[in-house]
């Protein structure tokens, strides 16, 4: 019987060393084992390696960089447009914003590809030069709906960009139709969808659009674009370009304006214009530099 009791404490010892190895094993690799990652972390790292495949393809061309903005956008579109609303990476922001476009617009109409592409607005490399293309686009089908999301996206990168390009088309669509009522525009971004206007309507409208510029107080804001259409008018009534010339409030464009058109009408019209230059009263600084 003390022989058993001696085997039975001897085995119950045994265990409890064991026992306490095992939980002292336990415990060290309990420290070993990673933490679990935080999504933040992983969507760190996410953009690292989008940013990282980006530049590799930036460095094959354009059409291995085409090729990675597509792969990207055809997995999870919103965490596709999440990474590159986030990439900081020198590379061709053009190129990808061109790709952008074609697989949003392939994929939705146009209102809904600008809702998409909004997602990205934050990135001035990326949607400065591309959300005009979807504001365009979305204009060619509702107008009012672009000027609408434009207004109530002042701050959205490439906004400056897209209202002259909305100028622009309104100037080209005028050609066929006329002008529509321009004082709807909202006032936000006037002066940039003005100049728009000036830079693309049509020669044989250019006295037209002097017509309904006059419609607008003459003010810093839309200097810019009444200078580009007195110098674009030089050509073709330097009379009518001068008056606009003499009425902007900037002194530096107001000076350059007269001078360059002034140039241009000695040249065409010479006698013309000297009966003009022997009437006209200018600051001496102005005068000393016209032809």
């Amino acid at each position: 019987m003390k022989y058993i009791l001696l085997f039975l404490t001897a085995i119950l010892l045994l265990s409890c060393e064991k026992s306490g190895e095992l939980k002292s094993f336990t415990e060290s690799e309990r420290k070993t084992v990673p933490k679990p990652r935080s999504s933040d972390e992983n969507q760190l790292d996410d953009r690292t390696r989008t940013s990282t495949r980006l530049v590799s393809a930036n460095r094959l061309g354009g059409e291995a960089l085409r090729s990675e903005v597509r792969a990207l956008l055809s997995g999870d579109l919103k965490k596709g447009l999440y990474e590159l609303s986030n990439i900081e990476a020198n590379v061709d922001y053009e190129t990808i914003g061109d790709e952008v476009f074609t697989f949003l617009t392939e994929q939705f109409d146009p209102q809904e590809a600008l809702v998409y592409f909004s997602k990205v607005t934050g990135n001035a490399s990326l949607s400065s030069p591309t959300l005009h293309r979807f504001v365009t686009a979305l204009a060619e089908t509702d107008r009012d709906a672009a000027f609408e999301w434009l207004d109530a996206n002042l701050e959205a990168n490439g906004v400056e960009l897209a209202a002259s390009r909305l100028g622009a088309l309104d100037a080209e669509n005028a050609t066929q139709s006329g002008f529509i009522d321009l004082t709807t525009t909202p006032e936000q971004f006037r002066s940039e969808y003005l100049k728009g206007i000036a830079t693309a309507v049509d020669e044989s409208m250019l006295a037209e659009a002097f017509v309904l510029f006059s419609e607008f107080p003459s003010s810093l804001d839309t200097d810019d674009a009444f200078y580009t259409l007195a110098i674009r008018g030089a050509e073709h009534d330097p009379a009518a370009a001068m008056d606009w010339a003499t009425t902007l409030n900037d002194s530096g464009l107001r000076q350059s304006s007269i001078v360059e058109i002034a140039k241009v009408w000695s040249a065409d019209s010479p006698e013309e214009y000297q009966q003009w230059r022997s009437l006209v009263s200018l600051p001496k600084e102005i005068m000393n530099d016209l032809p």
